[in-house]
């Protein structure tokens, strides 16, 4: 079980080992180096298999350097001759929601050291596992092209984006400009009274649902592994409801990740946690499509990047936020980047179809080899 070191033995000039936080380190198979630390509390190696512990529960990635866990990981070395780890990792990603179930706690879940160790694994001969993850891994290359091709629809918006409104550092096109708390847009942050839910008042299913920081991703909603209000509770809470047109940012944790609450959302009534914020500007200034396109350039990102604040637990402050500098060009040209944004969101909406398709069939695949295992 993973560690955490003290947080001024953290740094940005890569000294020390790689330091893994917890599952916002984490990409679709490998973890990314943000943080190094000078002070090795639990370590991890190569091919070990990293499981996030604590909020949320279960979710893996394969560890390539040796490197220093945080107390929200825990690492899995797979036994030399009989355990491959790729197959392993596949398996645990295949059962990962009911490992999810597994965790306790009232202000959020987790699972300790025994809570792994019970966990079954597929008695099979290594060869067999080899050959397994070698046909999971082709099926899975296949599905990430896809997922590529999607990627690639983002970075032509991001070019589109500087060729008509340049760069918003250097703003050689010389738009006007201000802060945002000088600018026609009213920021929101959740309800965090007496009312505020606890763990208990979270359902399944119910009248309105309460957004979590893993339903707002880098590239905008992630509708899994939701938890709603009932409405006698959403009653009793004061602010944090989206309207449509709404932007949403996540300011504690992950922080710095953006959505856009428009008419393709199908939940009628959703509301912010804590650790994020509503931002709604004055529309006769602002067209909404080209805002989000500018909270998710990567120049906002850089700003958001220097004024937050905590090592363990990111956070940017409204305070903070509203030091943020944005450009406004002229709206009508705001509304011709809104139209190509519209055209292409068309085309990756059929490649996203597509992708869904895909993904039912590896989980189909998974679940042929995995099925029925716990």
């Amino acid at each position: 079980m993973g560690q955490s070191p003290p947080s001024s033995a953290y740094n940005d000039e890569e000294k020390g080992l790689p330091f893994f936080q917890g599952k916002a380190d984490f990409t679709e198979k490998y973890p990314v180096i943000r943080k190094w630390t000078t002070s090795t509390t639990k370590a991890a190696i190569p091919d070990d298999i990293l499981m996030s512990v604590r909020a949320p529960v279960g979710p893996t990635n394969i560890c390539k350097v040796k490197s220093c866990i945080g107390r929200g990981l825990a690492a899995i070395r797979c036994k030399e001759k009989k355990a491959d780890c790729t197959f392993i990792w596949f398996y645990l990603k295949g059962i990962e929601n009911r490992i999810a179930q597994k965790g306790v706690g009232s202000t959020f879940q987790a699972i300790n050291r025994n809570t792994i160790e019970e966990l079954l694994i597929p008695d099979i001969d290594i060869n067999t596992q080899r050959k397994i993850a070698s046909l999971l891994e082709q099926a899975d290359s296949a599905r990430q092209k896809r997922k590529e091709a999607m990627r690639l629809a983002d970075e032509i918006l991001k070019s589109v984006f500087i060729e008509m409104f340049g760069d918003p550092v250097r703003n050689e096109k010389g738009w006007e400009k201000g802060k945002l708390s000088d600018v026609p847009i009213e920021i929101i942050d959740g309800d965090r009274g007496v009312n505020y839910p606890k763990q208990t008042d979270f359902l399944e299913e119910g009248y309105c649902l309460f957004l979590n920081t893993g339903n707002v991703t880098k590239t905008g909603f992630n509708f899994h592994n939701l938890m709603y209000v009932s409405k006698e509770k959403d009653n009793q809470l004061r602010k944090g409801k989206l309207r449509r047109n709404d932007l949403i940012l996540t300011t504690r944790g992950t922080v710095g990740n953006v959505a856009f609450y428009d008419k393709s959302v199908k939940y009628e009534n959703i509301r912010i946690n804590s650790g994020m914020v509503i931002l709604r500007p004055d529309i006769r200034t602002f067209n909404m499509l080209y805002l989000y396109g500018c909270f998710s350039s990567d120049y906002f990102k850089r700003q958001m990047e220097k004024i937050t604040s905590g090592c363990a637990q990111p956070q940017l402050p409204i305070r903070s936020l509203k030091n943020i500098e944005v450009i406004m060009p002229p709206v009508a040209l705001q509304k011709k980047y809104a139209v190509i944004v519209e055209k292409i969101e068309n085309l990756r909406e059929k490649q996203l179809q597509s992708e869904k398709e895909f993904d039912n069939l590896f989980n189909s695949l998974m679940q042929r080899v995995f099925g029925g295992r716990d």
